[in-house]
Parts: C-alpha cells; sequence; structure tokens
C-alpha cells in the first residue's frame, strides 16, 4: 500500500501533478492539514493530533462524513506527524508519555509515503521532519515550493527529469562524489558536510549519483 500524510506546515498551490502523486495513497492527517484536505476536497482515512489549528467547520464537515478523528492531548512526547506515523506502522500508543523510559528503534520503514506540509512555517519542526527520512528511504517530502525532498545513502540514478532544478545538502561527510548527467558534474570528489551543493540542472535524461560512503538529503524540482 502508498500513503500520503497532510501536515500542518507550508503547501504549494496543487495543480494537476499533486493530484497525480496522491492517486491510489491512503491519506492521513495531522492536525491543520486537515484544512489544506478540505480545500481541495480530499478525504483521508483518518485525522489524528490535538486538533488545535483544524477549522470548525472543516472538523464538522469530515465527521458528518464519517472519517475517522481521534484527538491527542498537547501534553503528549510525539509530535503529530509522529502520532501519524505510529498508526500507519501499527505501532502502540503506550509509550505516548513516557517515550525516552526506554530506547526504541522508532518510524524504521520501506513504506512508500508522500509527505505534504512538513517543510515551512518553523525551522525547528522542519529540521525535525527532515531527521525522520533518514529511518524511512521510501518516504519523501513535497515543500512548499515544489521540490520533492529525500534521503540517500547509497548511490542514485534519476530519469525522465531533464531540465529541472537539483540540490545536495550533506548530512555527513561524502567520500568521492560522482555526478553525472547534470549541468555542474563532478568526478570523486570529498564533500565537507559543511558545503550545499544547491541549483544544479538535470541535463540528461538520466543522471546518476555515486559515491563511496556519505548521507545526504537530495532536493529534485517537481
Amino acid at each position: 500500500m502508498k500513503y500520503a500524510i497532510f501536515l500542518n506546515g507550508v503547501y504549494p498551490e496543487f495543480n494537476m501533478k499533486h493530484f497525480e502523486i496522491l492517486k491510489d495513497r491512503i491519506i492521513y492527517c495531522a492536525d491543520g492539514g486537515a484544512n489544506v484536505l478540505y480545500k481541495y476536497k480530499l478525504m483521508p482515512k483518518m485525522i489524528l493530533g490535538d486538533l488545535d489549528s483544524v477549522k470548525t467547520e472543516v472538523l464538522k464537515y469530515y465527521e458528518d462524513k464519517g472519517v475517522e478523528i481521534k484527538k491527542y492531548s498537547q501534553d503528549k512526547d510525539y509530535t503529530d506527524f509522529g502520532i501519524v506515523l505510529l498508526h500507519i506502522y501499527n505501532q502502540s500508543d503506550e509509550y505516548m508519555h513516557n517515550r525516552f523510559e526506554e530506547q526504541r528503534d522508532e518510524f524504521i520503514s520501506e513504506l512508500d509515503i508522500v509527505v505534504f506540509g512538513a517543510t515551512g512555517k518553523r525551522v525547528d519542526m522542519t529540521l525535525s521532519n527532515l531527521k525522520l527520512l533518514e529511518k524511512n528511504k521510501n518516504m519523501k517530502y513535497i515543500t512548499e515550493v515544489n521540490e520533492i525532498v529525500r534521503y540517500i545513502d547509497t548511490d542514485t540514478t534519476i530519469e525522465n527529469e531533464k531540465g529541472k532544478l537539483f540540490s545536495i545538502i550533506p548530512i555527513t561527510n561524502i567520500e568521492k562524489l560522482t555526478l553525472k548527467g547534470f549541468r555542474y558534474n563532478l568526478e570523486n570528489k570529498d564533500i565537507s558536510r559543511s558545503i550545499g551543493l544547491a541549483s544544479n540542472v538535470i541535463e540528461d535524461d538520466k543522471v546518476s549519483i555515486e559515491f563511496k560512503k556519505g548521507e545526504m538529503y537530495i532536493f529534485l524540482e517537481i
């Protein structure tokens, strides 16, 4: 199964590309993301969170439609995003208030998940959300400026995205990075984690990111 999550961040204006991305996905919603779903007449499987950012008329609309709504106290150890992931991954709520009393390896999955609203508004929340990509290699974020953000730690190819903007933000030092098919190519260059490789352009129908060792976020224009 494939999933989509709507969070309470900043969204792009939706067009046909976004609706195509959402096709055949099960939608979960965290708190104020419900306002965006309502705007585009999208139906979630569930709305979760403390619900302090959902408009009253939106909540009533989805209640009347029979959507499952689960409210949590603001006094909890997880963000609303984390609560949604607990449900998608079928993990228990029992650690909601004692998450840090024991070591737990949380939110690791190979599920295909697209997340809207994970960026924007608060920098701390954006950075916190980005950390979740490191454990979920098939999870991608759609930003408010129509970029797809994903995490990689192994060689990667991208096809059929010619002309699109592309950026790399290292998480660790990157050893022997080679970029092929871009406007600005590299060959076996060591890249410090303090350097951002922003605003490159894809120039071939198939491009590759190859490296010996490292972790990074990649940003690709939709």
